[in-house]
């Protein structure tokens, strides 16, 4: 009876004393501190193992009194509140017993096992330790490489990848990210995955290929393509899947074909006779017609017995479109060299072949005349 009529006192003039206290510690991996993990703190067990159960899914803390690890593991909450009726060492001091999270997206989600209590008014020690890593991370290498010689491309700029399952991601989420493809056209692609559950690497989608393009035009230098084989012919792609769980060494190419050549001309020197006529005409065709010419300039000698001449720019506004999309296209040209008027002609064969190596985009070919 009394103390029912205790209880009903309390209710009435309220018994409740107000403290505070802290948390710190540091968490690890083996000997190894975890930096940016996230610690959390309740005093509710039924709402502590609620978000143990959920957290991996719905990555959220139901409690106010987190903290973040620095690089060296360590955490600190501080004026952690709370009021009692009976505090444990009178109205001076209390303790309460305490539940703890922690979470890192490489271990996943841990309780606390120990027994563990805050005692107002001071910083409470706990040490934390992730028993098993969950995630892995690995790299796969991509190459673009031209589909006629098998070298590195530089005609593309930059691709998307996207892959299901990353850490920190829910089981339904797509992560993505862009990638800048350098000259060499090797790209190193990091991948991490949940591995504790037998996962492997997941099929990796490539998307939003991006060429280099002319002139700040729609004209791309290369384009990606595959193999037909029933058409026995490449075709354009633009989207490739990389299925990779299975390969030890992790790597990967995708075909690219040059499709336009940012061409700027032939150029070159003619060795002939000192007693050539001054002017020389250099004169390129195709298929017997005339489609470009240019005038040599004439060099200066200390050799009594030859002269040169200089040409360049010879056929720069051609355009090289590689619409067909064949790895081994190429255009037949030949030079003709003119001295004078009604002088032997002395010809020479060249071809040129698409190339989207920027230093292929001059063609070189010097020519000795003898009248």
């Amino acid at each position: 009876m009394i103390a029912v009529a205790l209880a009903a006192l309390l209710l009435v003039t309220g018994c409740s004393t107000f403290f505070t206290g802290g948390v710190s510690g540091k968490v690890k991996y083996k000997t190894e501190p975890v930096a940016n993990a996230v610690v959390a703190v309740y005093f509710d067990e039924g709402q502590c193992n609620a978000d143990l159960a959920n957290y991996m899914t719905e990555k959220v803390f139901h409690t106010k009194y987190t903290a973040t690890t620095q690089a060296n593991g360590q955490f600190a909450i501080t004026n952690i509140p709370w009021d009692s009726c009976f505090p444990e060492y009178g109205k001076d001091a209390d303790e309460q017993t305490i539940y703890v999270l922690f979470y890192h997206d490489d271990y996943g989600v841990e309780k606390y096992k120990a027994d563990a209590s805050i005692v107002s008014g001071r910083s409470n020690e706990i040490q934390l330790e992730f028993p098993e890593k969950i995630v892995k991370e690995e790299t796969i290498t991509l190459s673009f490489v031209n589909a006629g010689n098998g070298r590195g491309s530089n005609g593309i700029s930059s691709f998307k990848y996207s892959y299901k399952g990353r850490p920190g991601y829910g089981a339904d989420e797509t992560y993505e990210a862009v990638m800048t493809v350098p000259a060499s056209g090797v790209v190193d692609i990091p991948v991490k995955y949940y591995m504790n559950k037998g996962q492997k690497l997941p099929d990796i989608t490539i998307t939003e290929i991006k060429a280099s393009k002319y002139n700040n035009s729609k004209v791309p230098y290369t384009k990606t393509v595959s193999y037909n084989e029933s058409e026995a012919k490449y075709e354009e792609k633009n989207t490739f899947t990389l299925s990779l769980a299975d390969s030890p060494t992790k790597v990967a190419s995708i075909q690219v074909i040059p499709y336009l050549l940012d061409f700027n001309g032939f150029q070159g020197t003619i060795y002939t006779d000192k007693h050539a006529k001054d002017e020389v005409t250099v004169v390129l065709k195709k298929g017997g017609v005339e489609v470009d010419k240019v005038t040599a300039n004439q060099g200066s000698s200390d050799n009594i017995t030859s002269l040169y001449y200089t040409y360049s720019e010879l056929g720069k506004d051609l355009e090289f479109v590689n619409t067909e999309l064949k790895a081994d296209y190429k255009q037949d040209y030949t030079i003709e060299v003119h001295i004078g008027e009604g002088d032997a002609v002395q010809t020479k064969d060249a071809t040129v072949s698409v190339t989207p190596k920027n230093n292929d985009n001059i063609k070189n070919f010097n020519i000795t005349v003898t009248p």
